[in-house]
């Protein structure tokens, strides 16, 4: 967690313009799910994706973590974009763990990188 724990009132609040750039880049424009290539961006420029938290926003919702401050729930770390079906999917929280979506991010975005980035597939291909 990026900031320590207050006494403050739980809020939803809104990812911030960078952060939201940052997923988006990050994504691939597809769904962080595993083996999903749904798009999030569609053909005509809408945004058909959904931002997903982690660690839930609010009191009551899937993975709700106390200890963590609005601005941790808001922040990069938390949030990951996915398809609708998927982000429903994920609401089991058995099967969905905060590990899990955790490493699923982190498998995504390094898939990602790899595709997009002609230096990371020949080191890649290197060994």
């Amino acid at each position: 967690m990026s900031q320590e724990r207050t006494d403050e009132e739980v809020k939803r609040l809104a990812p911030k313009q960078e952060v939201l750039r940052e997923l988006y880049i990050k994504s691939g424009n597809e769904c962080a799910y595993p083996e999903c290539h749904n798009v999030l961006v569609d053909e005509n420029g809408n945004f058909v994706g959904e931002v997903c938290h982690i660690e839930a926003a609010m009191p009551g919702g899937e993975r709700f973590n106390p200890d963590m401050t609005n601005e941790d729930r808001r922040s990069f770390s938390n949030l990951m974009l996915m398809c609708h079906h998927h982000h429903v999917v994920t609401d089991d929280v058995s099967k969905y763990t905060v590990e899990k979506l955790r490493e699923m991010k982190r498998d995504h975005i390094g898939a990602v990188v790899i595709v997009s980035c002609p230096y990371m597939r020949w080191k890649g291909q290197q060994g």
